[in-house]
């Protein structure tokens, strides 16, 4: 979405971390890096306690970033004006298997907030309770809904950031991650899992 609105002469910055599933890119923190003609500023992950960062975005009409632990300072987030929101909240079942395979790849301090079935559970709960204190403020997708619906789910989307999204390429969006919880979990995780998010799960949909 981000590179088709740039093409239709939308000014777009992308802001996120240099850490992805594979571990930390070798690439610059110090100056914007242009992709597809569209300039992406990467800064360092240093651990989830010492995360912070001042960005200089005044001049950009549009600016991504992506860092789920946003949603635990919504209450922050909600009192900034011109400041878009938007939350994709996503089974909790496989949000954990999700999780688990993901922190099982590294060897580094920010792996123990997520390393058993338990403490994901409990950061959904957490996140979804934040999501739904501030729902009034906040554009909410379920990411069951976007990868089975992406049109409509972007329309929508377009809609509140009042922006066209005509052109967006949809080639990356698939739905085959739904149900993964179903071979990516013991089941005393998925019991551990019902137990804790099970009254959220059922407010949410999801049976």
């Amino acid at each position: 979405m981000c590179h088709a609105l740039a093409k239709k002469g939308v000014d777009v910055s992308i802001y996120t971390t240099n850490l992805n599933i594979s571990g930390t890119l070798d690439i610059p923190t110090d100056r914007a890096v242009v992709q597809d003609g569209v300039p992406v500023h990467y800064f360092p992950i240093r651990g989830l306690r010492q995360y912070g960062f001042s960005l200089p975005i005044a001049e950009d009409r549009i600016v991504g970033d992506k860092f789920h632990y946003y949603v635990f300072i919504l209450n922050r987030l909600v009192e900034i004006d011109d400041l878009a929101r938007v939350i994709i909240y996503r089974d909790a079942r496989d949000i954990a298997s999700s999780s688990l395979l993901l922190v099982s790849s590294f060897n580094q301090p920010w792996v123990r907030f997520f390393n058993t079935a338990e403490k994901v559970a409990r950061q959904w709960v957490r996140a979804i309770e934040c999501m739904e204190q501030h729902a009034d403020k906040v554009h909410s997708i379920r990411y069951e809904s976007l990868v089975s619906q992406p049109e409509v789910e972007i329309d929508k989307l377009s809609v509140y950031l009042g922006v066209d999204a005509s052109g967006s390429s949809l080639d990356l969006v698939h739905n085959n991650s739904i149900g993964k919880y179903k071979h990516g979990l013991r089941q005393d995780e998925l019991v551990t899992i019902n137990d804790i998010c099970g009254p959220t799960m059922s407010r949410l949909g999801y049976s």
